[in-house]
C-alpha cells in the first residue's frame, strides 16, 4: 500500500500534499467557425532571489552603491565599470597578470640586505650597479671622458632599483640628446661664421685676406697646444672665439701693431732686408720692362703691399 501511494504522488502532481500543478489554460474553438475570444494573459512572477529589470537589464541603478556597501571611496573607482560583468571581468584580468609576473610585487618597507637583493634578483635588477647592461643601439660606446658621469649615474639608479630597461632608456636618451646638440651647435657655427665673414669683408674690403692672415699668423706664436684650445674655444653665450668679429678684430689690430709686416713676408728672419730685397726686385723689373709690370696687376698689388709694410715697420721704429 505505500509503494501504491508513493509512485502515485511521484506520477501525479500535486498529489500527497505538494503544490498543486499550474494547469495551463485550454482555449476551445467554439462550434460553427466563430472566432474564439482571446484567453486572458498571465504574468509569470520571477523566482524570488533575482533582481529586478531595468533599463540598464538586470542590475539596478545604484548598484556601484550596493556593490561597496556605500563606501564613498570606492564608489567612484567601480563607477568606470559600465556593470558588475565588467568589473568582474578587469579583476579576472588583473589577477591573470598577477600570476604571469607581469606585476611584480613592491619591494618591502625597511627591508633588510638580504631581502632587497632577493628582491631585486626577482625582478631582475644587477646585484651591483657596474652590472647594468651598456650595450646601447647604434654601437653607441661610452667614452672615458664620459666614465664618471655615467658611473655617478648608475649607483644613483641602484639605489632606486631601476631596472635594466630603465636604465638603457635613460643612458639612450642621454646620448642622442647629445648628437642632437652637437648637430645643432655645428649648423650654428657656419651660420656664424658666414656672418662673420660677411660682416668683416664689408667692413675691410680688399684687406680682409690680409687682416685674416695676420690673426692667423699672430696665433701661430702660440705653442700648439695654446693655440688649438683657444682657436677652438667658445664665449660665454656659446659662440666660436673666431666666429665673432669683434673679436677678430682684435686680434687683427693686435696683429697688426706687433709685426706690420706679418701678411707681407715669411715669419722669421730679417723682415726689413726681405721687404727691400723684394722691393729691389719689383723695380728692376720695372725699369727694365715697364709694359711687362703694367699688364701685370698681382705683382703691383704686391708692390703695394711690400711698400705700406716698410712704412709701417719705419713708422714704429
Amino acid at each position: 500500500m505505500f509503494k501504491v501511494k508513493k509512485k502515485f504522488e511521484e506520477e501525479t502532481p500535486g498529489a500527497g500534499g505538494g503544490a498543486p500543478a499550474v494547469t495551463p489554460p485550454v482555449t476551445t474553438q467554439p462550434t460553427g467557425g466563430a472566432p474564439a475570444s482571446a484567453a486572458p494573459s498571465t504574468s509569470v512572477t520571477p523566482p524570488a532571489g533575482d533582481p529586478p529589470a531595468t533599463s540598464k537589464g538586470l542590475w539596478p541603478d545604484d548598484w556601484h552603491h550596493q556593490i561597496v556597501d556605500g563606501d564613498e571611496k570606492l564608489v567612484s573607482r567601480v563607477s568606470r565599470y559600465a556593470s558588475p560583468k565588467e568589473l568582474a571581468k578587469a579583476l579576472i584580468e588583473t589577477q591573470n597578470k598577477i600570476r604571469s609576473g607581469e606585476f611584480k610585487s613592491a619591494l618591502p618597507k625597511d627591508a633588510k640586505p638580504e631581502e632587497v637583493a632577493e628582491w631585486r634578483k626577482d625582478n631582475g635588477i644587477p646585484e651591483a650597479p657596474e652590472k647594468y647592461d651598456m650595450a646601447l643601439d647604434n654601437g653607441v660606446v661610452i667614452g672615458k671622458d664620459d666614465q664618471p658621469i655615467v658611473g655617478g649615474f648608475l649607483k644613483a639608479a641602484h639605489d632606486k632599483n631601476y631596472t635594466p630597461d630603465q636604465v638603457k632608456s635613460a643612458l639612450q636618451w642621454y646620448y642622442n640628446e647629445q648628437e642632437r646638440q652637437t648637430e645643432e651647435r655645428f649648423k650654428k657655427d657656419e651660420s656664424e661664421a658666414a656672418a662673420t665673414t660677411d660682416t668683416l669683408n664689408a667692413e675691410w674690403g680688399g684687406n680682409y685676406r690680409r687682416n685674416i692672415n695676420m690673426v692667423k699668423n699672430l696665433f701661430s706664436n702660440f705653442p700648439d697646444d695654446v693655440r688649438d684650445k683657444f682657436m677652438s674655444g667658445r664665449l660665454a653665450d656659446g659662440t666660436a672665439i673666431l666666429n665673432h668679429p669683434g673679436v677678430v678684430k682684435g686680434f687683427a689690430q693686435i696683429a697688426h701693431e706687433l709685426n706690420p709686416a706679418s701678411t707681407v713676408v715669411p715669419k722669421g728672419g730679417d723682415v726689413v732686408k726681405t721687404i727691400d730685397d723684394e722691393l729691389a726686385s719689383i723695380k728692376n723689373m720695372m725699369s727694365k720692362d715697364r709694359e711687362a709690370y703694367n699688364k701685370n696687376t698681382r705683382l703691383q698689388e704686391r708692390y703695394r703691399e711690400l711698400l705700406v709694410a716698410k712704412k709701417e715697420i719705419n713708422a714704429r721704429k
